[in-house]
This record gives structure tokens, C-alpha cells and sequence, in this order.
């Protein structure tokens, strides 16, 4: 069994001029100095890094607005209607209409509108629990979701688990 090693190992002692192994090439192998320095990101990080600073450029600028649609959404969608009627034929004819305008639905909350107009203040949509956890986890931080399974009394505990 050495034996079969010897011409193995033969082959190894040789030098290159002897394997007739050609060096590598001009832009072969390792080359000092070449590649991305040590630290330099790479120019997809980089590209990220300003995609993700002109995001949060944008929000910021629209900080008020973002704010006021989540708590929106946290309050639920409302809508503020008001009854339009107007002459038809020998009758008269209605509708609901919805009310956009903003001073309009101040003036309905502070009760400075025409007692004459029907008003319906309605909720159609539920509020968004998560937009309502997202307002709260940015204002008192987010709630823990451990839970401590140490034993400080060093006592032994078994746990049954039951699986279907």
C-alpha cells in the first residue's frame, strides 16, 4: 500500500518548471491593491443609504399630515352628512350629501350651523387596532412581550404539554 503513495508523492516534489505550470496571467490570482479598500460600502449600500435618508426626508415633511391620517385611522372613519333638499315637480326631492369641507364640520362640532339642516355625524368604518398600537408604542415605548421563566427559589418544576 506505500507503494502506491511513492508515485504520488513523486509528482509533488517536482518544481513548476518540471509540472510546467504557467504563471498566472496579468489580471489573474490575488494582485496587491486590488478591489473595494477595506470599508468602502459597496454602491448598492450606498444607493440604499440615500433611497432611505430621502424616505425619511419625506416623512418628516409630511410628518403632520402622516400623523393625522393614523389617528384617523385609529379613531375610525366618520363621516359628517348633510340632507340637501330642493324643489321637484310638485314636490320636494332629498339626498345626503357628504360634507368635505372643513370649515363646514368645525362649524357643525362648535353648533354654529342652520338649525333648519338635518345633520347625521356617522362612524363607518371600526377603528385600526394596529394604528392605534403604533400611536402608543411611539409615545410610552413598546410593551414587553417576555415572559420571565427563571426560577429564583432554585426549586424544580415540570411542565406538562399536552399536543393533539
Amino acid at each position: 500500500m506505500m507503494n502506491d503513495l511513492l508515485p504520488l508523492k513523486s509528482v509533488f516534489d517536482k518544481t513548476e518548471k518540471e509540472l510546467k505550470i504557467k504563471p498566472k496571467g496579468k489580471n489573474g490570482g490575488v494582485r496587491r491593491g486590488a478591489g473595494r479598500p477595506k470599508g468602502k460600502p459597496n454602491q448598492a449600500t450606498i444607493e440604499k443609504q440615500i433611497a432611505e435618508e430621502e424616505l425619511k426626508q419625506r416623512v418628516m415633511r409630511n410628518l403632520g399630515d402622516l400623523l393625522d391620517s393614523q389617528f384617523t385611522l385609529a379613531k375610525g372613519v366618520s363621516y359628517l352628512l348633510k340632507r340637501v333638499t330642493w324643489k321637484a315637480g310638485k314636490g320636494k326631492a332629498s339626498k345626503l350629501k357628504i360634507i368635505k369641507d372643513p370649515l363646514e364640520i368645525e362649524r357643525y362640532f362648535n353648533g354654529e350651523y342652520d338649525k333648519k339642516t338635518e345633520y347625521y355625524y356617522i362612524t363607518t368604518d371600526k377603528p385600526d387596532n394596529k394604528a392605534i398600537d403604533s400611536l402608543l408604542d411611539r409615545t410610552f415605548g413598546r410593551a414587553s412581550n417576555s415572559i420571565d421563566l427563571s426560577n429564583p427559589k432554585g426549586e424544580e418544576f415540570k411542565v406538562r404539554v399536552f399536543l393533539p
